[in-house]
């Protein structure tokens, strides 16, 4: 089922990538008039010369060379709050498996007969602070863990409701933990009776 997702990525990525080529090739790369027939010999201006010794550029800016350094650094999956939390799940469900950072098109999945882009486009960018599971990789439930910005921004708040829409469509368990008063190691066993 994995791979399916990654060819679908693939292929979207394709289609993009051709898109982004035929604008660029049908855009003109220089504002002098059209030649005439009648000069077939004839050179087009400087500006095209020095436009086509340019190296590609994305529609961003963005400069593909893959012999320079690239502007990548490591990080953290999660944030030392989060750690905090990730420390306590582990210690009060010690025969689960708990995941960061979870994208919920790794989660949840189109239902015959609706548009499989459509809906994946609404859901691609989100994901979960937490997804407890089974040993056998059955989710249990997604968690978040949500600061002051969850309760003091409308459009977080409004992703917030999309997000738990989706997954509560999936018949998936969301729990919701304030920063401010983590739940303790007995706390998290509470909240997960079937531990």
């Amino acid at each position: 089922m994995e791979w399916i997702f990654y060819a679908l990525i693939l292929a979207t990525a394709l289609v993009l990538f051709k898109k982004a080529n035929q604008k660029e090739s049908t855009r003109s790369t220089w504002d002098a008039p059209t030649l005439k027939k009648s000069q077939p010999n004839a050179q087009a201006p400087e500006r095209r010369t020095q436009q086509s010794e340019k190296p590609n550029r994305w529609n961003d800016g963005f400069k593909y060379a893959p012999d320079e350094a690239w502007p990548f650094a490591k990080r953290r999956l999660i944030t030392d709050t989060e750690m905090v939390l990730f420390e306590r799940l582990k210690e009060a469900l010690p025969e689960h498996y708990i995941f960061t950072q979870v994208q919920l098109s790794q989660m949840v999945s189109i239902k015959k007969g609706h548009s499989f882009q459509r809906w994946f486009a609404r859901i691609s960018r989100m994901s979960v602070d937490f997804v407890v599971t089974d040993k056998n990789l059955n989710t249990i439930a997604a968690i978040e863990l949500d600061d002051k910005t969850h309760y003091l921004d409308e459009q977080r708040q409004a992703a917030d409701a999309k997000k738990d829409k989706v997954l509560t469509a999936a018949g998936i368990r969301v729990i919701r933990w304030r920063c401010e008063v983590m739940p303790s190691k007995d706390q998290i066993a509470l909240a997960f009776p079937e531990a």
